[in-house]
């Protein structure tokens, strides 16, 4: 009698949570205006890969709300997130025989962050949009910690990239706010 194993590449999350992430180490860049806010646009694309280490809407909003603090007496700093989404393709193998037997896939996330940076004083108002994205890989056969560890990194180089974008649209477009 011949027994066949099979196994699923889609992982299950088992085991311990995920710790959260936070962001009190960031230095917030002060701007001189009374508010300042982040809020999801309604429109936002909420939808999420269920297998996605974490939620992107929740820690793109996070970030951005850690990212900024009010320090004037007139006018509103507002972060509209437009998109923040996971989305989750399956890429066959390259090679034909591995294509035949359906194996040597790989699932592909793309990570992907729009928002608009806006400005409102009595005298101007101005508005910026911002984006970023990553795509990363992960064979169909990766364990759950492989998996979780290359998902955790891309959401970090991810956060690394919208940081330094944020940064250089606040500085370049709104360097004439900060405090």
């Amino acid at each position: 009698m011949i027994s066949l194993a099979s196994c699923s590449s889609l992982p299950e999350r088992s085991g311990e949570p995920v710790p959260a992430m936070t962001f009190n180490h960031i230095q917030p860049i002060a701007l001189d205006v009374r508010v300042s806010e982040v809020v999801r646009s309604a429109n936002v694309d909420r939808v999420r890969s269920i297998e996605f280490i974490k939620p992107l809407d929740s820690v793109v909003e996070s970030y951005l709300r850690s990212k900024v603090t009010a320090r004037g007496s007139d006018g509103a700093f507002r972060v509209e997130i437009h998109e923040a989404s996971v989305q989750k393709n399956h890429v066959k193998a390259g090679r034909e025989m591995a294509r035949f037997l359906g194996v040597f896939g790989l699932d592909e996330y793309v990570l992907n962050v729009e928002a608009l940076l806006i400005l409102e004083r009595p005298e101007l108002r101005k508005t910026v949009k911002m984006q970023a994205g990553r795509v990363i890989r992960v064979s169909e056969h990766s364990s759950i910690a492989n998996r979780e560890r290359d998902q955790l990194v891309a959401l970090e180089e991810l956060l690394r990239a919208l940081d330094a974008e944020f940064e250089r649209v606040i500085r370049t477009e709104y360097g004439d706010y900060m405090r």
